[in-house]
């Protein structure tokens, strides 16, 4: 059976499939949420599954970090589960330390049918600490860009030597998805709360156009902030 790749739409934290039903939110740790957007209700999550790029009928396709690789993997959609280890891409040693930092590395995919474009660009960073030598600030700043072709059947992957990568459906590859998403007469809103005892909440709230009243709320992680006191001493 033939995977169909679908237009996905832009959604707080991630992307939705065609149909708006599902939203699969990235959260920390490369943890991704499907939520059913219907009624909130969480339908998987997965730890360390990378960052949605691309709904198709049956499957996600994410970008993810595997020690010192970056690389794209197809998702069971209803579940989670890895289909295909797609493969790495073809980006430079340094990529894998720009994962974390803001803009270091963003991707964006763009369905073709049965396939897929992939743009990606990585910026190197100066990461702090001691006194930098003139070495390592020698490649700050450097960037690599690149656009592969996916078959989402097979899993066959190549480079488009003559794509702008930064031009891929109109996709801005400078920023992650906006925390707010007016779609479908709904507006999605994606909230880090923190509170008193040192924990942050997350939560996706959807609710109606001009309506103050939220249809849903759904948590979406709670983590502790506040670090321990130190033991008292004896």
């Amino acid at each position: 059976m033939s995977i169909m790749a679908l237009d996905s739409r832009a959604f707080p934290g991630g992307i939705t499939d065609a149909a708006g039903n599902t939203g699969f939110v990235n959260l920390p740790g490369d943890e991704i949420v499907a939520i059913d957007l219907a009624t909130g209700d969480t339908r998987w999550r997965v730890a360390g599954a990378g960052r949605p790029l691309l709904a198709t009928d049956s499957a996600l396709l994410v970008v993810r970090r595997q020690q010192r690789r970056l690389e794209l993997a197809l998702l069971d959609a209803m579940n989670g589960d890895v289909r295909n280890d797609i493969g790495p891409l073809p980006v430079p040693d340094w990529a894998a330390d720009e994962w974390d930092t803001s803009g270091g590395f963003v991707a964006v995919a763009q369905p073709q049918g049965s396939q897929s474009q992939v743009a990606w660009r990585a910026v190197k960073r100066y990461h702090g600490g001691a006194a930098p030598t003139a070495e390592v600030l020698s490649g700050v700043g450097d960037e690599a860009g690149g656009t592969v072709l996916v078959d989402l059947d097979t899993g066959q992957m190549h480079a488009l030597q003559d794509v702008d990568p930064s031009t891929l459906g109109g996709a801005e590859l400078g920023e992650r998805a906006q925390r707010t998403t007016s779609t479908g007469g709904r507006v999605y809103q994606l909230d880090s709360k923190p509170f008193s005892d040192g924990t942050t909440v997350v939560t996706l709230t959807a609710s109606r156009e001009g309506d103050e009243v939220p249809l849903w709320e759904t948590v979406l992680d709670r983590r502790g902030t506040r670090r321990r006191p130190p033991p008292l001493r004896q």
